[in-house]
């Protein structure tokens, strides 16, 4: 059993590191979609400069972050067109809107995993998976807001 593997695509090095390394930092798009089930969202986004933080906007969305590690990140891409990338388990689903980092959408897709539910909630367009309880139960049609962290 190894604590470090390596990946290999179309003959080159891709990321070299521990499981929870390739979950939690993916080093390319490549490894963002292909790590973890359900996958990754990756959200086509624009960085831009807001009071105490910056602002992820584009394809109708408009999130703040103030986690001053993803701050400093984002300056050197400041209004440059930046894909972003957030696990389905870090969304939050909710009925109404309980904060200014949720967005409404409409439930497309519900799967019972038993311990645990993949819904998927269409965006402007966009379909982003949120994973929740399985006991927190959405109905195809159902109106959510999904909320994204801040940090």
């Amino acid at each position: 059993m190894a604590d470090r593997i390596a990946a290999i695509n179309l003959g080159g090095l891709q990321q070299v590191g521990t499981p929870y390394k390739w979950f939690n930092r993916p080093r390319n798009l490549f490894f963002a979609d292909l790590v973890g089930e359900p996958p990754m969202n990756l959200l086509d986004v624009k960085v831009a400069k807001a009071d105490g933080g910056i602002v992820l906007g584009g394809s109708g969305l408009s999130l703040k972050v103030t986690d001053p590690r993803i701050c400093e990140a984002a300056a050197s891409v400041m209004g440059k067109p930046v894909v972003l990338g957030i696990r389905p388990i870090h969304l939050q689903l909710h009925t109404s809107s309980p904060s200014a980092n949720a967005v409404p959408g409409t439930v497309s897709l519900f799967e019972d995993l038993g311990d645990s539910a993949i819904v998927g909630v269409q965006v402007n367009g966009l379909l982003i998976r949120a994973e929740t309880s399985s006991e927190r139960r959405a109905h195809i049609g159902d109106k959510v807001f999904l909320d994204f962290p801040a940090d």
